[in-house]
């Protein structure tokens, strides 16, 4: 015998974990650009060897990124508008998350010298952070693969 779907399924719950993740990243990122330029967009600068001012503010075009992803996924769980808007955001949001992905872990967390391989800070902090973003990509993935 099969349950009667109450509206409140496992990927309701999922989609609002996933978008309050993303409200709180970006308001984290756009206040910590507030303070100081630090975090992401300091390690963008320091692999870039760059003082430009468009590298300085990656971390809050990142947040405010974040931010919008967010809204829209918490949107998509109250049906405003056509339920196509969730699934091209989703997406959208997944090649967002897939950038930053390779960018802050293997761009700038992995350094590869002489043959020599580094993780920063270290191998198992790295791992844990690149399968936490890994968590969050298929999460995004199974958001914008939901039936309408």
């Amino acid at each position: 015998m099969r349950r009667q779907n109450s509206g409140l399924t496992s990927i309701f719950f999922l989609q609002l974990a996933i978008a309050l993740f993303f409200l709180i990243l970006g308001v984290q990122g756009i206040v910590n650009n507030m303070s100081q330029n630090s975090g992401f967009a300091r390690e963008v600068a320091k692999f870039l060897n760059a003082e430009n001012p468009a590298v300085q503010k990656t971390e809050l075009i990142m947040g405010i990124i974040s931010l919008v992803a967010g809204l829209l996924l918490l949107l998509g769980l109250f049906r405003f508008g056509d339920s196509r808007l969730v699934v091209i955001s989703s997406v959208l949001i997944f090649l967002f998350w897939l950038t930053r992905l390779v960018m802050v872990r293997f761009m700038t967390e992995l350094v590869i010298r002489n043959g020599n391989i580094t993780f920063y800070p270290d191998f198992s902090t790295w791992l844990l952070a690149v399968s936490t973003d890994v968590i969050i990509l298929c999460s995004i993935w199974t958001i914008a693969r939901r039936p309408a």
